[in-house]
């Protein structure tokens, strides 16, 4: 993962500094509100934003969030011909998939 990913390293030290759960579960949901709106636009993302917002769902999953959307995503980035969004997608696809593997 890139240290360079300024929008995931700030979402992160704004988890962080939450005095409280319901402030963190608020930016959470306002940050998953808006992957979401960027993931069905019809504006054709990038693989850094799509590698951004994917790392951004993965966090909110380790959190403990329930994340419903974004496995089409993180499968995406896996054909990709770049290294770090195969990797990308790689990680966060086996998360994603990983609850199902058990059921």
């Amino acid at each position: 993962m890139s240290y360079r990913m300024k929008g995931l390293n700030q979402f992160i030290s704004e988890i962080r500094n939450c005095p409280n759960k319901e402030s963190e579960q608020r930016k959470v949901e306002k940050e998953m509100a808006k992957i979401r709106q960027k993931f069905v636009s019809n504006k054709a993302l990038d693989g850094y934003q799509k590698k951004k917002y994917v790392w951004k769902l993965l966090y909110m999953i380790i959190l403990g969030y329930d994340v419903d959307f974004g496995q089409e995503e993180a499968a995406s980035l896996i054909i990709s011909g770049k290294y770090s969004e195969k990797y990308t997608g790689y990680v966060t696809a086996s998360k994603f998939l990983s609850p199902l593997i058990f059921l």
